[in-house]
């Protein structure tokens, strides 16, 4: 399940598309509704599994322990970002965040490999069955959105180092160039290669994401520390140019509300701009 939760995360807009459908798509009920079936079948099974003369329901409170994000967090409203970090640290290459994802159990027990096991189970099984759920929305049509084309797929942005202070690090790379999986083989990438590629990635689906008008991707990302809003590209334009350029008014009324931008820094936008549009009409 992961191996193929890590491939699908970084293909193309695939990430993108998720996190903006769950951002925006799925309302507060909808999303504890789904959290307290999907919930409810995989404790099920697990405790259908389990033989044991402890009542069912104190089987149900252990299981509870170790998938302690439920109800409290999946089911709250201001638990929205829960489920996302989980898979973002899932896909990722930080292995002390996602060890202690793995590992943070509300329970003792002389069986801690056993726990550690059903942690993984679960945690791994809830990320799996929501993607697989937005994948059967998609399949079936339900969820009727343009599929957009990735830009860092083109070409276009084929970006180098930072080009200006506080901007983000590394070397952006296309969408299809995935981190190496937390349980890949041996042949992986080192951790630092991976992490290289997982801010190239990053700064990709933050371009990504102002070309598609996906705000509260950007949010997120943001909020994460995922990319640097002041992030430019190897020919130095920026994500409010990119916004403007793709005609993207709400991302761009976000980015100005948002970023610590000087009135040079507009100024150096209308400049880029202009000059992008006029170079055809001289040619």
């Amino acid at each position: 399940m992961l191996n193929v939760l890590h491939h699908w995360w970084w293909e193309d807009t695939n990430s993108l598309e998720f996190l903006n459908w769950w951002f925006t798509k799925l309302g507060l009920d909808q999303r504890v509704d789904w959290f307290k079936l999907e919930c409810s079948i995989l404790l099920e099974e697990i405790s259908n599994s389990v033989e044991t003369r402890v009542t069912r329901q104190k089987v149900m409170e252990f299981l509870l322990s170790i998938l302690h994000e439920h109800p409290n967090q999946f089911c709250s409203e201001t638990g929205t970002n829960r489920l996302p970090d989980m898979i973002e640290t899932l896909v990722a290459s930080d292995k002390k965040r996602y060890c202690e994802l793995l590992s943070h159990v509300k329970c003792k027990t002389s069986k801690q490999e056993t726990v550690l096991g059903l942690r993984t189970y679960t945690v791994i099984g809830i990320c799996y069955a929501a993607v697989s759920f937005y994948r059967k929305l998609v399949t079936e049509k339900i969820h009727s959105e343009n599929r957009p084309k990735s830009r860092s797929r083109t070409g276009m942005l084929s970006r180098e180092k930072t080009l200006r202070p506080g901007s983000s690090c590394g070397r952006p790379g296309s969408s299809r160039g995935r981190p190496g999986s937390a349980m890949s083989s041996d042949s992986r990438p080192t951790t630092a290669q991976n992490i290289d590629r997982v801010e190239q990635h990053n700064i990709g689906r933050a371009f990504d994401a102002v070309s598609c008008g996906f705000v509260e991707v950007l949010r997120y990302m943001f909020d994460k520390g995922y990319v640097d809003s002041l992030v430019t590209d190897n020919q130095g334009r920026s994500l409010i140019f990119v916004a403007t350029l793709y005609k993207q008014h709400a991302v761009l009324n976000y980015l100005v509300s948002e970023t610590n931008i000087t009135s040079t820094d507009i100024d150096r936008v209308l400049i880029m701009v202009t000059l992008h549009f006029m170079s055809p009409l001289q040619q």
